[in-house]
């Protein structure tokens, strides 16, 4: 996730935005990752 502030994301498909995030649509983050990414920022 480190090239997130060098993407133009209103020019992103869904999917390309969501592997960027590292994230599932369906499944969303757990509890535990939510967590970590906090944690990071």
């Amino acid at each position: 996730m480190k090239q997130l502030e060098s993407a133009i994301w209103h020019q992103l498909e869904t999917d390309e935005v969501l592997r960027k995030l590292e994230a599932d649509f369906k499944a969303g983050l757990s509890a535990d990752e939510v967590k970590r990414r906090r944690a990071e920022a």
